[in-house]
């Protein structure tokens, strides 16, 4: 038998946590909010905006499945990091949409700057 799960945020308790987190950097770090997982079972099309809305305006991922995700909820100027494999046939989608990625090899990286140039913008 299954149990309903339900998860409740706190958007107090949220942009409490991130004035709290603001305060303890310098005025031009910028914080990434990690929200692989869907946002760790808290869903990521309800949890984005909210961050959003208390100036977080970078969400790192793992997979381009959950980028995707993101794009859709994201506002313009919010960036996005890939934090996981991304599979070749995915890179040109990562590119285009100016998305950031982790490189673990020189391969990668070499694949990453050929994308880059051929659709004349910078890989990220």
């Amino acid at each position: 038998m299954k149990t309903p799960t339900e998860i409740e945020i706190s958007l107090n308790a949220l942009e409490h946590n991130i004035r709290f987190i603001k305060r303890l950097v310098k005025k031009n770090v910028r914080i990434s909010s990690v929200v692989k997982g869907n946002a760790y079972g808290h869903g990521i099309e309800q949890y984005v905006p909210a961050a959003e809305s208390f100036g977080i305006d970078h969400f790192s991922v793992f997979s381009v499945d959950e980028a995707c995700r993101v794009m859709k909820v994201k506002q313009p100027g919010s960036a996005i990091m890939i934090m996981g494999w991304i599979p070749k046939d995915q890179l040109s989608w990562v590119i285009r949409n100016e998305i950031e990625c982790w490189i673990f090899d020189l391969e990668r990286l070499r694949l990453c700057i050929k994308e880059a140039w051929k659709q004349k913008k910078k890989a990220r």
